[in-house]
């Protein structure tokens, strides 16, 4: 409690309003930047010992996993800098392209509707909305969800599943929702103890399965403090 109280009075000191447990990043994460398309953050717990210092819209942040620079703004995009490692995330009119090593994660909107293009893992994904129902769908197959009046009807390439509510009362039947494909929040890639969430949920909400979606990713890993 007291190291948390220290660093926090530290960050405010330092120009940095970290956000704790909030709903930008993830339980236990703290936002270092907020943007439109999602956040940059970390896990003060994981980082163990550590440090972070502003200078206008840059943060460095010194931790067991080494030094992490985080440049720029949602203007001019970012550059996360480790060493000699970099990942860039460019804002080109609605679209985001994230560039780290050999990998892309490319996301492009039109309409309030989302396509997103990985290559790690590799997948297209396309989310669109229509009136009543939503669908998603890519590789790993498609989820379509409509809802009405006391109902909530789930089609899905795993199967189908329905959720009535009355007052007082809800049934749920059919495919448990941990076996749906691209039911989660969005992309989080791991960089030098630093995350990265490419947040679809805030973008293309989904507020009918909210409390299923959790913080699960829609493709890839969850964040892992420890990778480099």
């Amino acid at each position: 409690m007291l190291k948390n109280a220290l660093l926090s009075v530290g960050l405010l000191l330092a120009g940095i309003t970290p956000c704790p447990a909030d709903d930008l990043s993830g339980p236990g994460h703290w936002t270092i930047k907020k943007a439109p398309w999602g956040s940059i953050f970390y896990d003060p717990v994981a980082a163990g010992n550590h440090g972070m210092e502003a200078n206008g819209d840059d943060v460095l942040i010194k931790s067991g996993h080494g030094m992490v620079k985080v440049l720029g703004s949602d203007v001019n995009g970012y550059r996360l800098v480790a060493g000699n490692d970099v990942l860039t995330i460019k804002l080109v009119n609605s679209d985001i392209e994230i560039r780290w090593r050999e990998k892309v994660w490319t996301l492009r909107g039109q309409n309030g509707n989302y396509t997103l293009a990985s290559n790690a893992p590799r997948d297209t994904v396309v989310f669109e909305r229509n009136a009543n129902t939503f669908t998603v769908k890519g590789s790993a197959g498609f989820l379509r969800v409509t809802s009405g009046p006391g109902i909530l009807s789930i089609d899905s390439s795993a199967g189908q599943a329905t959720v009535k509510t009355d007052p007082g009362n809800r049934a749920f039947s059919g495919v448990p929702m941990d076996r749906l494909p691209y039911l989660g929040r969005g992309v989080f890639i791991s960089f030098h103890g630093v995350g990265v969430l490419l947040d679809l949920a805030r973008l293309f909400p989904m507020e009918e399965v909210a409390e299923w979606r959790e913080w699960k990713p829609i493709i890839g890993q969850p964040f892992d403090p420890s990778q480099p």
